[in-house]
């Protein structure tokens, strides 16, 4: 990325992004008219923000907010200049705020200047030199994601979620898990849920639908998750594929996966009595807590077999453009599920036994 250039609101996360997940020692800086706001990153943190406009500092913040009155206010800043000091070393020396209230205040403020960027129509920007915003009483990092999520959800940008999400047909996953997300943003129960519904099968569509938020603010969830990486979106094929081929491959499908469940039954059998049942019970019950009525009358007793017509029955009710992805991740979760719990019952002897016999079985027929 060029370290200078123009920039529209569609830029300003990206931008953001590169500081953070290049861990750059730089300022990024943005003008726009006669205003300019410095980001100070430190390996790809953010550890500051200024601005060239008086009302936009953090002693003003803190009067704006309520934090400090108006004669704390003008008697530290006129210490600032006889100190040497920044307004915030004052006040926690001052006993005005401690330390702890510091740097929240801080955190905020970085947050609401930073986020007010993702308003800014047009403007340039460029990557500076790292530089020294002032010795403050506390080492204060902010991850860059953080940033660009509050700066997505804070306000109602149709062009950066548009950007984003191609339409409400694409399928969504995550790059990590949702572990990842909880990590570094601080979200709500209604965030969380829509979270929930992200696993590759369900589209834009079905989670705005499922989420008690509004479609838009939902859509903003979503952009604000895929312009921080942690989730993707796929379009998906727009092949016409009537009824009946779609439950003939569905068909082919099983029964390819057919001949991987039929050795794990053979391979479990002879590891002594009642294994087979306990690996494949186990198994089945933790995909009934994913897959729920998507797994009825499932099971692999008969030889290791899967019933094709009791596996159609229970995918039929999928959307058609989504039934051929969910079958597929259906039949791998069995797949996996089988061979996780083999581990838990036989040990890691066993289980290395049966994946290379498995991977020999498969690649022969």
């Amino acid at each position: 990325m060029e370290t200078k250039g123009e920039f529209t609101g569609l830029d300003v996360p990206i931008l953001i992004r590169t500081a953070g997940e290049n861990r750059m020692d730089c300022v990024l800086a943005f003008k726009t008219g006669s205003r300019t706001v410095r980001l100070f990153f430190e390996k790809g943190k953010i550890s500051f923000i200024s601005s060239n406009n008086q009302d936009e500092r953090f002693g003003e913040y803190l009067l704006y907010k309520g934090t400090i009155s108006l004669e704390q206010y003008q008697s530290t800043s006129q210490m600032i200049s006889h100190e040497k000091k920044k307004m915030g070393d004052l006040l926690v020396e001052q006993g005005v705020l401690t330390y702890e209230e510091s740097v929240t205040s801080l955190t905020h403020y970085i947050l609401e200047l930073g986020t007010s960027l993702f308003r800014e129509g047009r403007g340039f920007y460029a990557f500076l030199k790292p530089g020294d915003p002032g010795n403050l009483p506390m080492e204060l990092f902010i991850d860059h994601r953080k940033l660009i999520y509050e700066g997505i959800r804070r306000y109602n940008f149709l062009s950066l979620v548009v950007n984003m999400i191609p339409d409400t047909d694409s399928l969504v996953d995550f790059k990590d898990s949702s572990e990842q997300i909880l990590r570094y943003l601080d979200t709500d129960v209604e965030e969380q849920s829509i979270m929930e519904w992200i696993n590759g099968r369900n589209t834009v569509g079905s989670i705005c639908s499922y989420s008690s938020l509004t479609e838009f603010e939902t859509l903003k969830v979503l952009a604000g998750l895929g312009y921080c990486g942690f989730i993707q979106f796929h379009k998906q094929a727009s092949s016409h594929v009537t009824e009946g081929d779609m439950e003939y491959q569905i068909e082919d499908m099983v029964r390819t996966y057919n001949i991987g469940f039929e050795f794990i039954y053979r391979f479990l059998n002879e590891k002594g009595d009642n294994v087979f049942e306990s690996v494949h019970d186990r198994a089945f019950d933790i995909l009934r807590e994913e897959y729920d009525e998507k797994t009825n009358d499932l099971e692999l007793y008969n030889y290791g077999f899967l019933d094709v017509d009791a596996f159609l029955k229970n995918v039929f009710h999928i959307p058609a453009d989504q039934r051929l992805h969910f079958a597929e991740n259906l039949l791998k979760a069995i797949r996996k599920a089988l061979i996780v719990e083999t581990g838990k019952v036989l040990g890691k002897p066993a289980l290395q036994e049966m994946k290379e016999g498995l991977a020999k079985h498969e690649a022969t027929d």
